[in-house]
C-alpha cells in the first residue's frame, strides 16, 4: 500500500505574511472607504455652496432688471399723466376730425390721406 502523501507543512514566515497581507489589504481598503465618503462630502457641500452663490448672484440681476422695469414704469405713468392733463385742457375734436372720417353706412375709418397702412394702424368704429 502506498503511502499517503503528505502535504508539505506551511511554513511559520508564510502564513505570517499572509496574515499581514489580509489585514493590509483590509486596512487599505477601509482607508480607502474613509477617503471616498470624506471626499464626497466635501464635494458635495462645495457644490452646495457654489450653487447658493450663484443663486444669490442671479437674484440681484434679476432684481435689478426689475427695478429698473419698476422705475421706467413710475417715469412712463408720471409722463402720461402729464400728456392727459395737458390734453384734458385741450378740445379734441380737431385733432380726431383731421384724422378720421364719418363714412355714409355709418362706420369712422381713418382718412385715406396720409395713411399708408404699413406703418400706421388704421381705425375702424361700427356703427352703433
Amino acid at each position: 500500500m502506498p503511502a499517503p502523501t503528505r502535504r508539505a507543512p506551511t511554513s511559520l514566515a508564510r502564513s505570517t505574511l499572509i496574515q499581514m497581507g489580509v489585514r493590509i489589504g483590509i486596512l487599505i481598503a477601509l482607508t480607502t472607504l474613509v477617503s471616498y465618503v470624506h471626499m464626497f462630502h466635501t464635494l458635495r457641500e462645495e457644490a452646495i455652496q457654489q450653487l447658493a452663490r450663484h443663486v444669490a448672484e442671479r437674484s440681484q440681476r434679476e432684481q435689478a432688471i426689475f427695478m429698473l422695469a419698476q422705475d421706467n414704469h413710475a417715469l412712463l405713468k408720471k409722463a402720461l399723466e402729464e400728456r392727459i392733463r395737458a390734453w384734458s385742457q385741450r378740445d379734441p375734436e380737431p385733432l380726431f376730425e383731421s384724422l378720421f372720417t364719418w363714412w355714409p353706412d355709418g362706420t369712422i375709418r381713418s382718412r385715406a390721406e396720409g395713411f399708408d397702412g404699413t406703418r400706421m394702424v388704421g381705425l375702424f368704429v361700427p356703427p352703433a
